[in-house]
């Protein structure tokens, strides 16, 4: 049985990159507080002293921000970067490729360094992100197999932010999501997960996006029910308060959880 998702065909001609890394993308921008700064110090935390590590992570996105990965660099081997869209994916490579008129990330890349305790080592740390995203790849997470016809091997840990409930439009067709993501992952391998509650829209450019009301009970019984045992769960409160014609999120939330068994559809 087929649930409702957001057509790709929608997202890949409405869903404007640009204007996502612009309002998103920057420590500068509307929603540093909520959508970079603390995720950047969750992703900090979690990848430093959880022991969250191994050979691969595989990020699940909608989006062509690399910010999300940084804490990863150190903790892993090889990154697979995904978005829901060739125009992210495109945007995402430019990046990868250094390319004229790439977003700049510098900021970034200097906070992130600085929980390091190295941001003079920013620039080095950029190139290492570069390297270590070996493939970057188109994911469908209403399929069965998310990444098809591409394969590889189980990952250790997926992180994925502001993505499935940007994507499905009904709770069925989340947790449908989830478990498909989900067997990307190892038994024992980690989901790190960020995203917003009580939210129904979000703007992407000119366009409004439909976005799945997420609330705390439904949040935890869809991780459990795909096969995970919830290592942490946090609920923030939306910081920044006047752009509500960009979003109507309540907050975000943080989330960490170890796979412990298989659940397929």
């Amino acid at each position: 049985m087929a649930f409702c998702s957001l057509p790709k065909s929608t997202f890949e001609q409405y869903y404007d990159p640009n204007a996502i890394v612009d309002l998103n993308g920057s420590l500068e921008c509307p929603f540093a507080q909520d959508t970079l700064i603390q995720g950047l110090d969750e992703l900090h935390r979690t990848f430093t002293t959880s022991g969250v590590k191994g050979d691969r992570l595989i990020g699940i996105h909608n989006n062509s921000t690399v910010h999300h990965y940084i804490a990863a660099i150190k903790h892993f081997k090889e990154i697979i970067a995904t978005t829901y869209s060739q125009r992210c994916l495109q945007h995402l490579r430019k990046w990868l490729k250094n390319d004229p008129g790439a977003h700049d990330y510098s900021l970034i890349f200097k906070y992130a360094c600085k929980l390091e305790g190295s941001s003079e080592h920013w620039m080095d740390c950029q190139e290492t992100l570069r390297r270590k995203i070996k493939y970057t790849v188109e994911q469908d997470v209403s399929k069965s197999d998310p990444l098809a016809p591409h394969v590889f091997p189980q990952a250790d840990c997926l992180v994925t932010e502001y993505c499935l409930e940007m994507i499905c439009l009904e709770k069925t067709a989340y947790c449908n999501a989830l478990k498909n993501i989900s067997s990307l992952l190892k038994i024992g391998g980690y989901l790190v997960m960020i995203g917003v509650f009580g939210c129904t829209f979000h703007m992407a450019g000119s366009y409004k996006f439909p976005t799945l009301c997420i609330e705390e009970e439904f949040l935890k019984k869809a991780i459990s029910d795909a096969g995970y045992a919830i290592k942490l769960l946090e609920f923030k409160p939306r910081i920044e308060k006047s752009l509500y014609s960009v979003t109507d999120a309540k907050g975000r939330y943080f989330l960490v959880a170890c796979k412990e068994r298989e659940v397929r559809e």
